[in-house]
């Protein structure tokens, strides 16, 4: 659901993130035109298919030490001022060092250098591949867009056309998420 709060109300990030506090049983987003986008929590299968490859991640970090991971109750601000939950995202521990520490409760105001978004029964297609344009103008290095019931992929690079695939077995992490293959065969077990 899309609330247009433009000309009615200027939704400062404190109350954007109040909105978010007193109702934990939805997902809230804001657009840069400042609407207020409504989501309701991810059905059980898409938290599964999420939980399957942010296990792989939160491994493939542990064992590295290069970033933070998030996941979709996290806030990010984007530089253009749109608030975004992505269902996982991650942080180079580099980036991540140079926010301040009393900052890190509140909205994210980093632009995260990897995002995964899942597209479950509350989202369409043709909606999270302009999210996934946005993060990308943003500047999100590299971006997986997933259909887990088609077996559709979306790749977004920063610097290269979108790739589309059809049930890989591998994805690579490029030298973003430097070393990472995410074993997508043991996603769609699910």
């Amino acid at each position: 659901m899309q609330l247009n709060l433009t000309n009615l109300i200027d939704l400062n990030d404190r109350e954007f993130l109040e909105i978010c506090r007193t109702n934990p049983n939805y997902k809230f987003e804001r657009t840069v035109e400042g609407s207020l986008l409504i989501f309701n929590q991810p059905d059980h299968q898409t938290q599964q298919w999420s939980w399957a490859i942010a296990s792989q991640i939160w491994t493939w970090n542990q064992q590295t030490q290069y970033g933070v991971i998030f996941d979709e109750v996290t806030a990010f601000k984007l530089p253009n001022g749109s608030i975004r939950s992505p269902n996982l995202a991650w942080i180079s521990a580099e980036r991540f060092s140079q926010f301040p520490r009393t900052n890190r409760e509140k909205l994210i105001q980093l632009c995260p250098d990897f995002v995964l978004e899942l597209l479950d029964s509350d989202a369409n297609w043709a909606r999270l591949q302009l999210k996934m344009q946005e993060y990308q103008n943003q500047g999100v290095k590299l971006g997986w867009l997933i259909d887990p019931m088609l077996k559709n992929i979306e790749i977004y690079a920063q610097g290269n056309s979108i790739q589309r695939k059809q049930m890989p077995d591998f994805l690579s992490g490029d030298n973003i998420l430097s070393g990472f293959v995410l074993n997508m065969k043991q996603v769609f077990l699910r």
